[in-house]
């Protein structure tokens, strides 16, 4: 028996296992990248910001805060990883509470991003760990919006009781 990735058993069939994977997988190396980029030094940090204010100005014509690059820099790298997490949760028979795990695992995932930052020199800002869980939460939806898969019923949902009795 391979390697498995945790609840892959519950793909319905082989060609969800695989969707299943491949968007494990990318939620996953998204945030390690997420975790490489804070891991840099404030400096090449602040470089980067310079160089994508600058590239946005010039795209835009509009003067872009740093601070603001900053908190949608978070927001966007959390959105993506939530993207990739909520298409591979699709790929399961899977259940509101599924969902609610996910979004809860985007709290130490964020927190282990601003820790990282204290290691590099930067200082970590708690504002950063928030906008990084609406990040995981907006992005995860949104993928369940666009496959439009709804949730497996629990148990107690699946055979409910005759209309009129309760």
């Amino acid at each position: 028996m391979g390697f498995r990735l945790p609840f892959e058993e519950r793909a319905r069939d082989t060609k969800r296992k695989k969707a299943y994977r491949a968007f494990f997988s990318l939620a996953f190396l998204t945030l390690l990248a997420a975790y490489v980029f804070s891991s840099f030094p404030e400096t090449e940090s602040g470089r980067q910001s310079a160089w994508l204010k600058e590239f946005l100005s010039r795209l835009t014509g509009w003067e872009w805060s740093e601070l603001l690059l900053r908190k949608l820099a978070h927001l966007s790298e959390y959105a993506l990883i939530g993207l990739f997490a909520g298409a591979a949760l699709v790929q399961l028979d899977w259940k509101l509470k599924d969902a609610a795990l996910l979004w809860g695992l985007g709290l130490p995932a964020a927190f282990l991003d601003e820790t990282i930052q204290v290691f590099s020199g930067r200082g970590p800002a708690i504002i950063d760990v928030w906008i990084d869980v609406a990040g995981v939460i907006i992005g995860s939806s949104l993928a369940i919006l666009l496959f439009g898969i709804r949730p497996k019923k629990g148990p107690d949902e699946e055979n409910p009781p005759p209309s009129g009795q309760a």
